[in-house]
């Protein structure tokens, strides 16, 4: 079987790279925040990791403006990016768990 892969699909392969570099400056921001955690009284863990996840994709395609805007056959305009979320949620779930553990202790 021959599966065919378009351009804008590896594009965003490629970029799956520059995303995890974004989830982890993302994780080691929160990290290095001292004082009081705003974001602890707002989100329960599931919800903190949906933020970063969110935050992420959102800074992802900031980042890379004119291919997730272009809506040519070339362009990620259309793209499903529930893919990324399923990436950063298998890869980053924990990490970003242990951070809110860590800083939302009661």
């Amino acid at each position: 079987m021959k599966i065919l892969i378009t351009e804008n699909q590896k594009h965003l392969l490629r970029l799956v790279g520059h995303f995890s570099e974004i989830v982890e400056e993302q994780i080691d921001g929160y990290k290095l925040q001292k004082g009081d955690f705003f974001w602890c009284k707002y989100y329960d863990k599931d919800g903190f990791v949906d933020n970063v996840l969110n935050r992420s994709v959102e800074e992802l395609i900031d980042q890379n403006w004119h291919f997730f805007h272009d809506d040519t056959e070339k362009g990620g305009a259309t793209m499903d990016l529930d893919l990324l979320f399923d990436y950063g949620r298998k890869n980053y779930a924990d990490q970003i768990v242990d951070v809110y553990k860590r800083k939302c202790r009661k």
